[in-house]
């Protein structure tokens, strides 16, 4: 089995426990990944929200330049690259420039709250001024817009933008709405839009974002996969566990070696093998190829 994952928060925890990717205490290690026969990720630096924006700017090469040690010592793995919040610009437009100079080629516009950019999905804001001119440079630039965290006001907006550019945008780590009610995620209009437009959705591990009920389990998980396939996205869904920035992952997930539990449970309800393919690692490869995003980091 391969294994292609949309968002994990490992970086920012690998710096703050001062431990390494190989091997670690957190959900995402090369050791755990190496049960599958590929392992690609896409890891995101997150905005913290106790931080300013300026101090969010500098922490992200703070991060970057600690992964960056790290991934000396396993030369043939080069994640993809994300910024998780926009906040960390600061309202300034050449800071995307030099974020994707370093290797970024994900931005995930808004966390929580409104911040430069815009409102997230606690607020019913929409994008700023400035937030619109963020998402005509991502597509500038190549990068992708990541719409997961965003209110339903600057989801729509963000997506007309990208319609008016011919450009996709993603939902790295969004449920569904309709199975779970919680504004972080996505509605099956959302959910259908990106279908239409060329771009991925990952399955977020977030239990509220699961279920309402305590008993969170892989059924659960199932559940989202099940809603969003009967929605048209056999080409669309992919996983985007945002392991270590999730406290719990459901039971029987200890990490992102138990991710394969997923195919396992839906191989029992008679999901072929290709479907299957398509979720852990064949429709996030495609797109990728697709749109010509190409992992580097340049520190």
């Amino acid at each position: 089995m391969k294994l292609f994952d949309l968002h994990c928060d490992t970086l920012s925890q690998m710096l703050q426990t001062s431990q390494d990717l190989a091997e670690n205490n957190l959900h995402v290690s090369l050791k755990r990944a190496s049960r599958y026969d590929t392992y690609t990720q896409i890891f995101a630096v997150w905005s913290n929200q106790q931080m300013s924006d300026d101090e969010n700017y500098t922490r992200f090469f703070e991060i970057i330049n600690y992964a960056a040690s790290e991934l000396k010592r396993t030369p043939d793995f080069i994640p993809y690259l994300a910024v998780e919040g926009g906040k960390l610009l600061n309202g300034d437009l050449l800071r995307l420039d030099v974020l994707h100079k370093t290797g970024v080629r994900f931005l995930t516009l808004v966390w929580s709250d409104t911040c430069c950019i815009g409102g997230a999905h606690n607020t019913d804001n929409g994008l700023s001024s400035f937030g619109r001119d963020v998402v005509k440079r991502c597509f500038d630039l190549n990068i992708i817009p990541d719409l997961s965290h965003a209110s339903d006001r600057s989801f729509y907006e963000a997506y007309e933008i990208a319609l008016l550019n011919d450009k996709p945008v993603i939902a790295s780590h969004s449920n569904s709405r309709t199975v779970c009610h919680h504004r972080r995620n996505l509605t099956d209009d959302m959910f259908r839009l990106i279908v239409d437009i060329g771009g991925i959705t990952g399955i977020s591990l977030c239990r509220p974002h699961l279920t309402k009920s305590e008993n969170c389990g892989i059924d659960s998980v199932v559940a989202h996969i099940e809603h969003y396939m009967s929605l048209g996205g056999e080409k669309t869904i992919c996983l985007g566990c945002d392991l270590d920035g999730i406290d719990k992952p459901p039971y029987e997930i200890n990490g992102i070696e138990d991710l394969y539990k997923i195919g396992t449970e839906l191989q029992r309800l008679n999901y072929p093998n290709d479907l299957i393919e398509n979720l852990f690692s064949a429709n996030a490869e495609d797109f990728m190829k697709k749109n010509n995003i190409i992992p580097e980091l340049n520190i």
